[in-house]
């Protein structure tokens, strides 16, 4: 078997195992917009597939690791929004 085929089977367990929940702590933490937590779902699982290491435990320990990484990114999404100067119409 290819890396890349393990790669993408991991990837694909990931999301199957962990990405609905994921969504749905999402959704909250966005205020429903199912577009940028389907992004920072991605992201999350991107993370987890970088960091294999974080992982040695047995398999129910991703999922608080999972959660973390994503309320994380979902904060600094928000404060990476809230920085930004609002645009101003003509």
């Amino acid at each position: 078997m290819t890396t890349a085929t393990t790669d993408e089977r991991t990837l694909e367990e990931l999301q199957r195992d962990h990405g609905p929940a994921l969504l749905s702590f999402l959704l909250g933490l966005t205020y429903g917009d199912r577009q940028r937590a389907e992004d920072l779902v991605q992201e999350t699982l991107v993370r987890a597939w970088q960091h294999p290491e974080a992982f040695d435990g047995p398999y129910d320990s991703m999922r608080p690791w999972l959660f973390t990484v994503a309320r994380r990114l979902a904060i600094d999404a928000r404060r990476s929004r809230l920085a930004r100067p609002a645009e101003v119409g003509d």
